[in-house]
């Protein structure tokens, strides 16, 4: 019997070895999604037609027509049950595409890019941006915003289910809270609204909410540190459900003023600027790009300089008159900015320092009065003839010489 070249090992080298179950174990799972989801464009007509399948998009563009015709209707002559039905269908058509989009997404059947259009247009119902807000009466607006945002959570929380995104904190805790902020808004107007007028000062405080809300996002993802990894679909539709929430909700303070007769100022816009500039360190941008960013807080600097008498604030502090303008606030706001996006020691350190600031600044007679009680004590101390001067200078040599001499006492013996 003769031996191929090689011998025995070469012709064992041509059987296939076994997986390990440790190679099992270590390695990448495989994508959940279709990976040829995006097909060639040389093809037929109808078979262009069929693969890019316009109807799903034509009919999202239609049901927001329609929210909108039907919502402007609505506007004019005000009726609860109209506005339920409306609210009805809306939840209704969320109900349809949403496990239709995850059906599509899961099929190896050249599917997954119509799935995965659905999911994303299914978060422009989720962020309101049809503009269905039930805040004509405060009866109406608290229980039926609070009823929206749970069933929106509950949308959210089944979606990221569907598609193994993890029910974390940066990322559904994050997205529930931006979904609070845009069903809180009708709350907050229907509290504070005056004959339908909202006041300047409360949409101010509005928009600083949300300019924040980029910077309690960055805080949290540096807790929870390293994220998973997810495939490429996923990390589209996590992050368009993010970033979305909150470009909506600029949105929807802009429009809000239109619709409670608030006048809307330069200053409104200054906290957003400080979220985008904090919202950029999540980034990976070039050197033109960072510079750009790190003057977005001196641009909302200049911005609140201009902001009218009707955004100050006078409060009686400490028996004193202050007054507290949009100047000021984005003065702090500009400077911990920077010094979050240089790093947290140097944020803290800002903190602190804005910290003794503004408490000198508001306690400054209470202050003067410390000081110069202290100064009348050093005062009373401090020797005022020669005598008292040598006396003093004696008591001092003493008290050296103790120091002193407890600390040769205390020297451990060393060798010569």
């Amino acid at each position: 019997m003769t031996l191929p070249p090689g011998g025995m090992e070469s012709s064992q080298s041509t059987e296939p070895k076994p997986e390990s179950p440790q190679m099992a174990e270590g390695a990448k799972p495989p994508g959940v999604f279709d990976a040829g989801m995006f097909p060639s464009w040389h093809r037929p007509f109808w078979q262009w037609l069929g693969d890019h399948n316009p109807f799903l998009l034509l009919s999202t563009v239609c049901m927001l027509l329609g929210c909108y015709l039907v919502n402007g209707a609505l506007h004019d002559e005000p009726s609860n049950t109209r506005m339920l039905i409306l609210l009805g269908l809306i939840n209704l058509y969320e109900a349809c595409i949403i496990p239709l989009g995850m059906i599509l997404i899961r099929r190896k059947a050249g599917t997954a890019r119509d799935g995965w259009w659905l999911l994303l247009f299914e978060v422009l119902f989720l962020v309101n941006v049809t503009f269905v807000n039930p805040d004509f009466s405060y009866a109406w607006s608290v229980p039926l915003n609070v009823a929206l945002w749970l069933l929106a959570c509950g949308k959210v929380a089944l979606l990221f289910w569907g598609l193994k995104i993890g029910l974390t904190l940066r990322t559904f805790g994050f997205m529930a809270l931006q979904l609070g902020v845009i069903y809180g808004l009708p709350i907050v107007f229907a509290l504070t609204n005056v004959d339908g007028i909202v006041s300047p000062k409360v949409m101010f405080a509005l928009w600083w909410l949300v300019g924040l809300l980029p910077m309690a996002y960055d805080v949290v993802t540096r807790a929870q540190g390293k994220s998973p990894e997810w495939d490429l679909v996923q990390n589209v539709v996590r992050r368009v459900y993010l970033m979305a929430p909150w470009v909506m909700l600029l949105i929807h303070l802009r429009f809000s003023h239109w619709a409670h007769h608030s006048d809307f100022y330069l200053a409104d816009a200054a906290p957003a600027l400080l979220g985008i500039a904090v919202a950029s360190l999540r980034l990976r941008l070039d050197f033109a790009w960072r510079f750009a960013m790190r003057l977005l807080p001196a641009a909302a600097l200049f911005l609140a300089m201009t902001a009218p008498i009707e955004l100050r604030w006078r409060l009686h502090i400490a028996d004193e008159m202050l007054t507290l303008t949009p100047g000021l606030i984005l003065v702090a706001g500009t400077i911990l900015t920077y010094g979050y996006m240089a790093s947290m020691f140097q944020f803290f350190c800002a903190a602190v320092a804005l910290s003794v600031i503004v408490c000198g600044y508001v306690f400054q007679d209470m202050l003067l009065k410390v000081v110069s009680a202290m100064v009348r004590f050093i005062e009373w101390l401090l020797p005022t003839t020669t005598y008292a001067w040598g006396m003093l200078t004696i008591l001092v040599a003493f008290v050296l010489l103790g120091v002193g001499s407890a600390i040769s006492l205390r020297r451990q013996r060393r060798p010569a």
